[in-house]
């Protein structure tokens, strides 16, 4: 992910697809449909999204990395609904939530109502120890 933040998805599709070969097929999808969105190609990110909410690591959301990064690739294509369904459906609000949140892929849906509130209680304990240290 460090290549694709850094805006070169040549570099970041050759680590997905050298990933894949070492066992992590799964997250190899949601990494290229985020890729295919880089690069603008909706199409194919669509295609790679298909049918992957309905995978079992992405209905157990308790602290899935694989949920979030399905979430932003939904919100990096335009796909809003879906990728809000995918966020609240993180069941862990704790504080590194709240730091995968703020992700660039995040920015199409990051000031709605329903992304600030996961994101508001995400951030709470760390509000909480602030105020009272």
């Amino acid at each position: 992910l460090v290549h694709l933040q850094l805006g070169d998805t040549a570099r970041a599709r050759a680590a997905a697809e050298q990933a894949a070969r070492h066992g992590s097929a799964d997250t190899c999808r949601e990494v290229m449909g985020m890729i295919d969105a880089r690069r603008d190609d909706t199409a194919s990110a669509r295609a790679r999204l298909v049918d992957i909410e309905k995978t079992p690591a992405a209905l157990d959301c308790v602290a899935s990395h694989q949920c979030l990064d399905i979430a932003a690739t939904l919100a990096t294509i335009g796909e809003r609904e879906r990728a809000h369904t995918m966020v609240e459906r993180q069941q862990s609000r704790e504080m590194w939530l709240a730091y995968w949140l703020g992700r660039p892929e995040f920015d199409p849906i990051r000031n709605e109502p329903r992304f600030r509130a996961v994101h508001d209680q995400a951030l709470a304990p760390r509000e909480r120890i602030i105020r009272n240290p």
